[in-house]
């Protein structure tokens, strides 16, 4: 995940803390609920279509989340 607006510390901080991608705590849900507009470029991925999946999952015939933890190397510059 990349930010560079003006709100970018505020969208990006403590994501590492998250326990799912897409809850109250990652950027996602916090560019979801400040009406932010997504731009993608040369992506084939919408990444931000799955915050709809979270949102959702209790009512959905699937799971949407695996019941293991998957560990991932965050790099900060």
């Amino acid at each position: 995940m990349a930010a560079y607006v003006r709100r970018a510390v505020e969208l990006m901080e403590g994501h590492q803390r998250s326990p799912t991608p897409f809850d109250r705590a990652s950027p996602f849900h916090r560019m979801y609920e400040a009406n932010a507009v997504v731009l993608n470029l040369g992506v084939r991925t919408m990444t931000f279509r799955r915050l709809a999946d979270h949102l959702l999952r209790d009512s959905l015939p699937h799971d949407v989340y695996s019941d293991r933890p998957t560990s991932v190397r965050i790099i900060c510059q």
